[in-house]
């Protein structure tokens, strides 16, 4: 049995195909975990020519749901706006 069965867990920053937020839902989905994944944008520019073309949010659900658990994507700015 996963330890994460049953669980969801919330991602913050992880459309980017290089990004610690695409790993860390990656891993919780792994260990069992239902996730939600959000982003300020669902397909941010990639900084390097290997990421064009990853469909960014999108593609992370079809990731997510590889590994046999449920993704949920929301495109939101959870910023407080300050700089």
């Amino acid at each position: 049995m996963n330890r994460l069965e049953g669980k969801v867990a919330l991602v913050t920053r992880a459309a980017s195909k290089r990004g610690i937020g695409h790993a860390i839902a990656l891993k919780l989905a792994a260990e069992g975990a239902n996730v939600v994944i959000v982003d300020k944008y669902a397909a941010p520019r990639g900084l390097f020519p290997i990421d064009e073309g990853w469909g960014g949010l999108d593609a992370e659900v079809a990731e997510i749901g590889s590994l046999g658990r449920e993704a949920l994507a929301i495109v939101a700015d959870i910023s407080n706006g300050r700089k």
